[in-house]
């Protein structure tokens, strides 16, 4: 149980980070969508693992 909640917020802040990079890449704009995305990936898993918790 506590390594898939650990990867239920993993993964989203993964993806925010990455999506973040593409879009800083793209735009030329610092870092500004990578911490920006990185905050929203880690509440989206903070907020699924709470409702997996809730679950079981």
């Amino acid at each position: 149980m506590i390594g898939s909640l650990g990867w239920t917020i993993v993964i989203p802040t993964l993806l925010g980070i990455f999506a973040g990079r593409w879009l800083d890449r793209t735009f030329a704009s610092g870092v500004f969508w990578t911490l920006g995305l990185l905050v929203v990936g880690l509440a989206v898993g903070c907020a699924l693992a709470w409702n997996r918790m809730q679950r079981e």
